[in-house]
């Protein structure tokens, strides 16, 4: 990622701009706590997260928006396929 992708994200996540992609409604699970956290929004730029939670105002006309109402988002099974030899671990 470039410094303008990296400026993009903090972008959309201070209100600045509008997200590309809108995830709204959905239940977010803490995977370090194992809380789930209701009504939780996901605003996506350049195919990277940048905004999780109020999502209203990173929204827009332009915006894809998938209602994930009754979803669960859970961050730790994204790309979680690794295998080992392509891991690079000895």
């Amino acid at each position: 990622m470039d410094h303008q992708d990296t400026k993009s994200l903090i972008d959309v996540a201070l209100g600045r701009r509008k997200a590309d992609l809108v995830i709204k409604d959905g239940r977010l699970v803490n995977v370090c706590t194992g809380e789930i956290i209701e009504h939780t929004g996901v605003a996506i730029k350049n195919s990277h997260v940048a905004l999780i939670g109020d999502v209203e105002d990173v929204q827009c006309d332009r915006s894809s928006v998938i209602n994930a109402k009754g979803y669960y988002l859970v961050p730790g099974l994204i790309d979680a396929h690794v295998h080992i030899e392509s891991s690079m671990l000895r």
